[in-house]
């Protein structure tokens, strides 16, 4: 199965979600599953310069923008890549915890 998580900050935030998403990440590609970690390339977090990622997971950081307040977005371009990329995936576990992204599961539907 393909399995894409999509995060709306960019993977080298550190905090218990990326050290969540990294181990079940590599379990999940363990049991043969292809998985993408997708993420944004702005944000208001402490970041980290490296993350290791498990073999075979593949990270792609999207470019956004980030509103004058609020959490970052896809840019206008990025955002037809996403719905793209989503509407290939067989699971998609987005974590939501602002308006905009829920905006981008209704277009998907």
């Amino acid at each position: 199965m393909k399995i894409i998580f999509y995060l709306p900050y960019t993977i080298r935030v550190y905090g218990g979600e990326t050290r969540w998403l990294l181990e079940v990440s590599r379990r999940l590609s363990d049991l043969g599953h292809e998985i993408v970690i997708l993420g944004l390339d702005k944000g208001s977090y402490i970041v980290r310069n490296e993350v290791k990622l498990p073999s075979k997971v593949e990270y792609l950081e999207l470019k956004s923008i980030k509103p004058f307040k609020g959490f970052p977005i896809p840019s206008h371009k990025e955002q037809h890549k996403l719905i793209s990329m989503l509407n290939d995936a067989d699971i998609i576990y987005m974590f939501i915890f602002h308006l905009p992204n829920e905006i981008l599961l209704t277009l998907k539907s």
